[in-house]
């Protein structure tokens, strides 16, 4: 690393700029460092950062690439892909030497990296183990893992885009710093009001531009006062809950349109049938985990069973 960088007058200091040899750009972060790497059991630093380094230049997201690539893998190694179908080319576990080559091949659509660009879910099905594709409505994962956190696994199964930390919310921060009073991890029943929250608040920074880690400091209280500062226009944090409910069940009716159902609020089987050792015990989220914790969402967002908007839902909402 040369230095970390920030945007003028913040703390957290979030850049990373690098350079591997002649090469300098900007990275890795987190999750570029957790799914280009130990995801695809790769611990080679300056093989990671070069895979970040093409990825940035070609525009491409690092945890779709590395879930797609450790997905890759695995198929090879369960011999549903084979070399010879690709001139030989092959993922392999543990192989830094595709880096950043498979970038540019899957840029390019070439050869091998003309199925990876399909992502997870098409390149799993096409290789008829789509089990091993670990996406929601197609999205790969990023690298918190559901199963340490229901309200986690909550909002991946309920982001509109699909497992995301984002667009779901980032509710596993919360068990560790939540402020005055962390969040119970395994606690189903709290998981809707977690996720909601952490989503509405999520759609509040992205619809005002504002960084989300100010997330960790500041609320809605603080951002209504900004925004009423600057526009001239009064709103409390009540008016900004409401316009988040708003903008979140406007997605809901544009996915729903677009044909997506409550099947599609799901996580990958391997999440409910492969436990993890955590504090002792062995955690997965069950079917009945996953039904209740959509039912709990969807009446808290008011929504009926199926997730479709209730009329008086939209009628509250102006929708």
């Amino acid at each position: 690393m040369i230095k970390a960088g920030a945007c003028f007058g913040c703390p957290i200091m979030c850049q990373r700029h690098t350079r591997v040899g002649d090469h300098a750009g900007e990275g890795p972060e987190y999750e570029s460092m957790a799914l280009m790497g130990p995801a695809v059991d790769i611990y080679n630093l300056e093989a990671i950062t070069l895979g970040g380094y093409a990825a940035n230049e070609l525009g491409m997201d690092t945890i779709s690439l590395g879930g797609a690539l450790a997905c890759a893998a695995e198929l090879f190694e369960e011999e549903a892909l084979s070399p010879a179908d690709f001139g030989g080319d092959a993922v392999r576990f543990g192989d830094a030497g595709i880096y950043p080559e498979i970038v540019k091949q899957i840029a390019e659509r070439r050869g091998l990296g003309d199925l990876i660009a399909l992502g997870s879910r098409e390149m799993a099905r096409r290789a008829g183990r789509p089990e091993l594709a670990m996406a929601v409505k197609g999205l790969e994962l990023p690298a918190y893992d559901p199963r340490g956190m229901p309200s986690q696994a909550l909002g991946y199964m309920t982001s509109p885009t699909g497992a995301c930390h984002l667009r779901g919310g980032y509710s596993v921060s919360l068990a560790y710093f939540g402020g005055y009073k962390e969040v119970p991890r395994y606690l189903i029943r709290q998981a809707a009001l977690t996720a909601i929250n952490q989503q509405n608040a999520g759609i509040i920074q992205d619809s005002l531009g504002i960084c989300r880690f100010t997330g960790y400091a500041v609320g809605m209280q603080h951002w209504a006062r900004i925004f009423s500062a600057v526009t001239g226009e009064s709103v409390d944090s009540n008016d900004l809950e409401r316009a988040a409910e708003r903008i979140a069940t406007l997605e809901r009716m544009f996915n729903n349109h677009a044909g997506l159902t409550r099947a599609d609020d799901d996580l990958p089987a391997r999440f409910k049938n492969e436990p993890i050792p955590i504090d002792g015990k062995g955690r997965v989220v069950s079917e009945a985990d996953r039904e209740r914790m959509l039912d709990d969402y969807y009446s808290e967002r008011g929504w009926d069973h199926d997730g479709e908007p209730l009329p008086e839902t939209l009628g509250r909402l102006g929708l």
